[in-house]
């Protein structure tokens, strides 16, 4: 079940997830470093038509947002990536 949901008007972001940190963790420091963060969400904002059934979220039309490994993914193929990207 979701947290405290609202629907958002039409001029506002798609989706937003408000959350706040719990626990992070350090790691690929001789990397040049990075943090795995765990995060509890506080509320929701959802469009009103990615909403079923008042408390779960329709995976048929939410299309997130991924980043890995300093490159942005979507369900398919790679959107992008960051500035420090190297490959």
């Amino acid at each position: 079940m979701l947290p405290e949901v609202g629907i958002l008007r039409p001029t506002e972001v798609e989706n937003e997830f408000i959350s706040t940190p719990c626990r992070a963790i350090l790691v690929f420091k001789s990397l040049g470093g990075g943090a795995s963060v765990e995060v509890e969400i506080l509320r929701v904002h959802i469009r009103s038509d990615f909403v079923l059934k008042e408390n779960y979220i329709n995976p048929g039309k939410w299309k997130p947002l991924v980043y890995n490994f300093r490159h942005y993914f979507g369900l398919g193929q790679e959107l992008g990536s960051t500035f420090r990207a190297e490959v």
